[in-house]
């Protein structure tokens, strides 16, 4: 099993850490892509890498939440940091934009601008990117339009099939979990077989377990499995083979950059 997105360094499971990796790997999990949120998540993705060579996949971006929250000049800095510390992760995000909280004019030009500076540094570093989008597609699909060295992941999708063959047709793979089951499009899902899908738990959720690293790591994998589930559900196949549908499509995105 590979988790496509999840935030194994979040610090509020910082504690446990080594207990979940060590629980997950015995449950099966194999690899996890990670999700980057702002500079001290970028370390402390370096510092599990370092501990758990081959295990993880790692990612450095300003997280649409931050850049929301954040003054300019600390955002500047930031992005300084992010374009001097790049080249060390595998992946940039993630980057996007969430206008679920404020959805105003001045904000939505204040996420544009960020992660256009964000997008423009994964071309030029030919790295792929992790993209967050809640409630602003129409916004992002004609950057992605206007640039044909981007490709990547586009995390936690709930949106329809026609929005998911835009973003399949610009070099991105659909990454789903449980949220999409709760969406009005996850109850008709079999043509996710038709798209390159890539499974995600998007783990810790805040309602898990923060300190128990036996109930987080179960939750996890119970996740992760819950989704394959629906899926094979839907397509009329088995739980394995939704898995190597998803690794093959999160491998073919990865190893374009020899990640």
């Amino acid at each position: 099993m590979i988790d496509a997105h999840a935030h194994l360094s979040a610090s509020s499971i910082g504690p446990v850490v080594d207990e979940v990796v060590s629980q997950l790997r015995v449950a099966g999990i194999r690899h996890v892509v990670l999700g980057g949120v702002d500079p001290a998540d970028w370390g402390r993705q370096l510092d599990l890498a370092g501990r758990y060579p081959g295990f993880l996949t790692t990612s450095a971006g300003i997280h649409p939440w931050v850049v929301r929250d954040c003054e300019p000049a600390h955002l500047e800095l930031m992005f300084l940091q992010l374009r001097e510390q790049v080249a060390k992760f595998d992946l940039v995000g993630e980057v996007g934009f969430d206008f679920q909280k404020d959805h105003s004019a001045s904000q939505k030009a204040k996420q544009i601008y960020w992660c256009e500076q964000q997008l423009e540094l994964a071309s030029s570093q030919c790295k792929p990117v992790v993209l967050h989008v809640v409630k602003g597609h129409d916004q992002m699909l004609p950057l992605l339009r206007g640039s044909r060295k981007l490709f990547g992941i586009v995390h936690a999708f709930t949106g329809s099939q026609e929005l998911a063959e835009q973003y399949a047709r610009l070099g991105f793979v659909i990454s789903v979990g449980g949220r999409l089951f709760s969406s009005r499009h996850g109850k008709a899902c079999a043509w996710l077989k038709e798209m390159p899908f890539v499974l995600e738990t998007d783990g810790p959720w805040t309602a898990w377990p923060q300190h128990n690293s036996k109930l987080i790591a179960e939750r996890w994998v119970f996740e992760l499995r819950s989704t394959a589930k629906q899926l094979a559900n839907a397509f009329g196949t088995s739980q394995e083979q939704v898995f190597e549908m998803s690794e093959r499509n999160l491998t073919k995105i990865l190893r374009k950059t020899g990640v």
